[in-house]
């Protein structure tokens, strides 16, 4: 019989828990495995830092497409931005919200709950499933697990720090043009760019929270200068680069999300290869499909936004971007970040 701490996830809601149950049921064999719910969070057993390969990159540059494409060998997990606190309860508890997150350290109360989360050890419909609650929920994929692949957009500032205290050696820094991502993050949520969760977030405080204006007091008096909304979504993005450019933690791979889907084949195989993954068959059919979260036929996505965007919000993001101290440069396989 399934574990009867399974059955209390119906305090959660929903039918992403109601689709959990029915496939631990019926598919995962779950007798085999020890684990508890409570609140959301189950715990299983626990994988070495080697064993997880996490894909960071600021919201919109295409984590979820090529984590997906990452994980989808056999023996391999795949997690859904484990430290949403909107849907990850002990994330939340733990103070883990967008300005802690955004930050250069972690307390010594939070570093547990961080490393449990990249190693699957805190999962939910969300983490498991990410949108698709409906297609292909993921619980006995990540039980069954040997090796995880994480992807997370919350984490970019913190990959120097959580590599030293946590050993992980694994990671795939994803960048995308910087105009390319604040266009797709002013339109997540249609026509109107004030219900983007993105847009509102986008705020000075969660922006620069304190240790950033710490480390990087040109900021703060650049802070002043970013009035409209995408000059505050290009800070963002600048600063996501900026820390873990200029203190690149070792085994960081930096990947151009439009260089992999302009030769997918050549960016790919060594990073399957780098990472000690489990390559999927027809693997030139699989990441030519776009991910869940992106609306966009891929063939026209690279360059759209230089056709949404207006030249003078073209212009002010690329500004901000400079004024931090990042140098883009557009090359024929993609964007080329170098830090001043």
């Amino acid at each position: 019989m399934i574990p009867a701490s399974l059955e209390r996830a119906r305090t959660l809601g929903g039918r992403g828990v109601t689709a959990l149950r029915y496939r631990a049921r019926h598919r995962h064999g779950l007798r085999r495995r020890s684990f508890q719910v409570g609140s959301g969070i189950m715990r299983v057993r626990r994988l070495d830092p080697a064993d997880v390969v996490l894909v960071a990159g600021t919201g919109r540059s295409g984590t979820t497409w090529l984590g997906d494409v990452l994980g989808s060998g056999p023996g391999v997990g795949r997690l859904f931005e484990p430290l949403a606190s909107v849907r990850v309860p002990a994330v939340a508890q733990a103070g883990l919200d967008e300005p802690a997150l955004a930050g250069l350290t972690l307390t010594e109360d939070q570093i547990p709950v961080v490393a449990a989360a990249l190693r699957g050890e805190l999962l939910t419909p969300w983490t498991t499933s990410g949108e698709r609650l409906s297609d292909g929920v993921r619980l006995g994929e990540v039980l069954r697990a040997r090796r995880l692949v994480v992807k997370e957009i919350r984490i970019n500032r913190l990959l120097p720090f959580l590599h030293r205290r946590l050993g992980l050696h694994r990671t795939v820094l994803l960048v995308r043009h910087p105009c390319a991502v604040v266009a797709s993050q002013l339109a997540f949520s249609g026509p109107d760019p004030s219900r983007s969760p993105f847009v509102r977030s986008a705020t000075v405080d969660n922006v620069l929270p304190p240790q950033i204006r710490q480390r990087f007091p040109h900021l703060e008096r650049l802070a002043s200068e970013w009035t409209a909304v995408e000059e505050l979504l290009a800070a963002r993005w600048a600063i996501d680069q900026l820390v873990p450019l200029a203190d690149p933690p070792p085994g960081m791979v930096v990947v151009a999300y439009e260089a992999v889907r302009l030769d997918p084949g050549g960016v790919l195989t060594p990073l399957y290869d780098r990472f000690d993954l489990p390559m999927p068959a027809e693997l030139v059919e699989r990441v030519g499909r776009p991910s869940p979260t992106t609306r966009a036929d891929v063939a026209d996505a690279l360059d759209r936004w230089r056709t949404t965007l207006e030249p003078d919000r073209i212009a002010r993001i690329l500004a901000v971007v400079d004024s931090c101290g990042l140098e883009v440069a557009e090359t024929a396989r993609g964007v080329a970040l170098s830090v001043r």
